[in-house]
This record gives structure tokens, C-alpha cells and sequence, in this order.
């Protein structure tokens, strides 16, 4: 999925004089992890909010939940990985041609 990216402070990237284009899979992905249910306006029910689910005891339904909320975003996952004891979440993305 092409798409306007986003610099490390997460304001839009500029190369040159123009926006930079490339595959957005990644960045729109940590972007619905971040966001709580609600904050995105667009789609009311999109969004994770990892940050308060980690610190939350464990829920049985999280990784329900994010493949759920990626597919939501057009962002297909192949599987996702909690690992509880260093609050480590792996996610991989199906390739864009699947």
C-alpha cells in the first residue's frame, strides 16, 4: 500500500520540496496500535491502545483484537506474537502481493 509517509516525529515527510511516497503498511500499523478506540475520528472503532493494554493484566482477546483492528486498516497479518514477561508484540504483515 503506497502512501504519504511520516517522519520519526510522525509529522509528514518532506524530501526535497515534496511529500515522500512509499509503502505504508508499517507506519499505519504502529499508528492503530497507538491509538485508543475513538481517537480516530474516521473510524470510530479503530485502534488498539497497546500503551494501556500492556500495562493492563493480560487480556485473553488482544491478539484477536489487533488482527482485527489491521484488518479494519486494509493491512493484512500473518500472525501476531505476544510475549507477556517483556511486553514484546511481534506482528507479521503479509506481503503486499497476498
Amino acid at each position: 500500500m503506497k502512501g504519504i509517509l511520516l517522519d520519526d516525529n510522525g509529522d509528514i515527510d518532506f524530501t526535497g520540496s515534496d511529500f515522500a511516497i512509499g509503502d505504508d503498511r508499517l507506519q499505519s500499523a504502529q499508528i492503530i496500535l497507538k491509538a485508543m478506540p475513538g481517537e480516530i475520528k474516521e473510524s470510530p472503532t479503530l485502534g488498539v491502545g497497546i500503551v494501556k493494554e500492556l500495562k493492563a493484566p493480560e487480556d485473553p482477546f488482544l491478539r484477536q483484537r489487533i488482527k482485527k483492528n489491521m484488518a479494519l486498516g486494509n493491512i493484512g497479518v500473518t500472525s501476531v506474537n505476544i510475549n507477556t514477561t517483556d511486553n514484546n508484540i511481534e506482528i507479521i504483515l503479509r506481503d503486499e502481493d497476498n
